[in-house]
């Protein structure tokens, strides 16, 4: 399946962007709400900060939790248990390449969200999420413009 994978520039290792794979592509930036919003977009893999967590339901997007620190744990465990996505912990480094989430643990999730039994549910629940939250905003515009 095609790809997109940001990277920051100060995060990649020499060769990273040659890896030879054609369905993807890896850039230092994008516009994310641009690329969440578009139709094309199966499930997207985040580290679940509470910007990045909101503009995903808002595009009513599947998401795969990588949380790292601070509250994106917090956030991975709501979004998990609501089955909005699925979440992936992080372990101590394993292994002879010192992975401290395995590649096949990875694809496994994103399959899940993108043509397994989960990808139904978590569509629809995402979906609810969305709606509730544009309900909120409008509700929160009202009360901004009656109390001007």
């Amino acid at each position: 399946r095609p790809y997109l994978w940001v990277v920051r520039s100060n995060n990649r290792d020499d060769g990273f962007d040659d890896a030879g794979d054609e369905r993807g592509m890896v850039v230092g930036w994008c516009d994310q709400v641009r690329v969440l919003s578009h139709p094309a977009v199966g499930c997207f893999v985040t580290h679940c900060g509470w910007n990045s967590t909101l503009e995903t339901v808002e595009a009513g997007v599947p998401m795969v939790a990588w949380p790292l620190y601070a509250d994106q744990r917090m956030n991975a465990v709501i979004l998990s248990a609501d089955r909005v996505g699925l979440a992936l912990w992080e372990r101590p480094p394993l292994g002879k390449d010192r992975a401290v989430v395995p590649r096949e643990e990875l694809t496994a999730l994103v399959r899940e969200l993108m043509e397994g039994e989960k990808c139904v549910v978590a569509r629809k629940m995402v979906g609810h999420l969305r709606m509730r939250l544009r309900l909120l905003r409008r509700q929160a515009g009202r009360r901004i413009e009656l109390s001007r």
